[in-house]
């Protein structure tokens, strides 16, 4: 794990918008440590299925959002949801 992956990890917790939608950062992953990703949940709630395909409840929206693009540098959208952050 490299110094910002570290920074990122005092981010879990912090509530943002990301793409109008209100989340909170519940994870950082950072498997390769070239680019961690940003695990977002938000309020809104989609069906999951089961292993048979067959939907059964709803769980919170969860989705990943990349930090640095393949060049290292920072994402535009990841830097937008800095700017929300609040």
């Amino acid at each position: 794990m490299d110094q910002h992956t570290d920074q990122l990890r005092k981010l879990i917790g912090q509530f943002l918008n990301f793409r109008g939608l209100p989340c909170r950062i519940i994870e950082i992953l950072d498997a390769d440590g070239s680019n961690p990703l940003l695990v977002l949940r938000s309020d809104e709630h989609e069906i999951q299925p089961d292993q048979w395909g067959e939907a059964h409840r709803r769980v919170p929206t969860t989705r990943t959002v990349a930090v640095y693009d393949s060049d290292g540098q920072l994402l535009d959208e990841f830097q937008d949801l800095l700017d929300s952050l609040g």
